[in-house]
């Protein structure tokens, strides 16, 4: 669970005290709620495994102050629960997905002609991209846990700075 709501898309000096907490609450702790209430019905199972979904806002600036610090806050929590989880046999990982083209999405004051800009493909991630990644991360990498695993066609590594249009930002 989690999003970028359209008032979500103001600067630091903007974003309302209220908009902060709930961008907080759908993005991070709400998480930490699903975590405490299902890793006690986990001990049961075998190949055990969390994997949170976080964004690539979470290591790098792309001008969503309250969302990123949220999906930052969920890789804060995959290291800060690695061995405790660990020492009940769960793995926990997360997935940065870069931008996702969904119906959803296209409807928030995105650009995503300039965000296409921004991918070393040439392409944006497809959501069957981030359901592979959680696949791989859920039943194929057993090995790996503490990880983030970056899924963003090379958004995050191009070095193009994206922004949000001034008419929308404010």
């Amino acid at each position: 669970a989690g999003g970028a709501r359209d008032e979500f898309h103001k600067g630091i000096e903007q974003i309302p005290i209220d908009v902060i907490e709930r961008s907080i609450q759908l993005n991070l702790t709400s998480h930490l709620y699903l975590m405490r209430a299902f890793v006690p019905l986990m001990h049961e199972e075998r190949d055990k495994s969390i994997t949170l979904i976080s964004s690539i806002n979470a290591i790098q600036d792309w001008e969503l102050p309250a969302y990123s610090a949220a999906k930052a806050g969920l890789l804060g929590l995959v290291y800060a629960t690695t061995t405790e989880l660990g020492e009940k046999g769960i793995r926990i990982n997360a997935i940065l997905p870069g931008t996702v083209p969904t119906p959803r999405t296209q409807k928030e004051p995105k650009d995503f002609e300039a965000l296409l800009q921004t991918s070393v493909l040439g392409r944006l991630t497809t959501p069957e991209e981030v359901a592979h990644a959680v696949y791989a991360t859920t039943h194929l990498l057993t090995a790996m846990t503490g990880q983030a695993l970056v899924v963003d066609c090379g958004q995050t590594v191009k070095g193009v700075k994206y922004s949000i249009p001034k008419s929308q930002s404010q």
